[in-house]
C-alpha cells in the first residue's frame, strides 16, 4: 500500500511537471494506466522543497533523490518546479 501511494504520488508530480500550466484537461486513469503512459516511473525521497517570487510569480522547486527505478532512467537527483506555493 505505501510503495502504491509513493508511485502515485510520484506520478502526479512528473505529469504536473509536464503539463502546460495556463489550461489543462485532466484524464481520470487508474495506476496501471498512469504506469503504461508514462516515461518514468520511480521511487523518489523528497530531500528539500523551497517557494521563492519570479517575476511577479511564486515557483515551487522541490528536490528529490531517486531510490529505486521501475521505468526508463533517471539521474540519482532530479529537481522539479512548479507554480504556486507559499513564500514566508
Amino acid at each position: 500500500m505505501r510503495m502504491h501511494r509513493i508511485l502515485v504520488q510520484l506520478l502526479f508530480v512528473f505529469f504536473c511537471a509536464l503539463a502546460p500550466t495556463r489550461a489543462t484537461t485532466l484524464e481520470r486513469m487508474s495506476l496501471e494506466q498512469l504506469a503504461r503512459r508514462a516515461d518514468v516511473v520511480a521511487r523518489v525521497t523528497c530531500l528539500a522543497s523551497a517557494s521563492q517570487w519570479e517575476r511577479g510569480q511564486i515557483w515551487t522547486r522541490t528536490e528529490f533523490e531517486v531510490a529505486e527505478t521501475f521505468k526508463g532512467l533517471l539521474p540519482r537527483y532530479v529537481s522539479v518546479r512548479l507554480p504556486g506555493g507559499r513564500v514566508g
